[in-house]
């Protein structure tokens, strides 16, 4: 069985499984004392989005990941991981659904990005690199050198995400509540 060591979408084709999801003229209003603007917005998306079939090794990747945490919480001990689980009042049913969701989210992320064709350009990456590393320097507690030498890809897909964020803001009626 081959493991991802990182989850890689290249090669998903994301109409595959989103069947509907609605992204543009969303009337979204939000308590910006619970929860930011940027995370209301991908809300009301998910919540719109239909996705009638899940790539299995997708769920596979995230529900390891969960696993194997608890796993080594659980000193690789299985009676130990179970009651772990209980005590944490979780079961795996629930990281397969949580798994499930990270997925979707994925999903739908990337066929926004599809459909609306959005990208990075190599002077929009030329221009914000540095922020973005002293942003994940500082956040990570990592030395800039370190950011920039071995995290650019998280910071172009970042990058992206973030100018995905600001396109969906400019098409939805996003308004914090009074």
């Amino acid at each position: 069985q081959n493991e991802e060591t990182e989850i890689n979408y290249e090669n998903t084709n994301v109409d595959n499984y989103v069947k509907n999801v609605q992204y543009k003229e969303l009337d979204v209003s939000f308590d910006s004392n619970k929860v930011t603007k940027e995370d209301a917005v991908w809300d009301a998306i998910y919540s719109t989005a239909i996705i009638e079939d899940y790539p299995d090794d997708k769920v596979n990747y995230y529900f390891n990941q969960m696993k194997d945490a608890y796993m080594h919480c659980a000193h690789g001990n299985e009676a130990d991981y179970l009651l772990l689980l209980k005590a944490r009042g979780t079961s795996e049913a629930d990281m397969l659904e949580k798994s499930r969701q990270m997925v979707k989210e994925d999903l739908v992320y990337r066929y926004i990005v599809k459909h609306e064709q959005i990208t990075v350009t190599d002077e929009e990456k030329a221009s914000l690199f540095n922020k973005y590393v002293q942003k994940y320097s500082a956040e990570l507690n990592k030395s800039p050198d370190y950011v920039e030498k071995h995290m650019a890809e998280y910071i172009y897909e970042s990058m992206l995400y973030d100018k995905t964020t600001e396109y969906l803001f400019s098409v939805n009626d996003i308004v914090p509540k009074q």
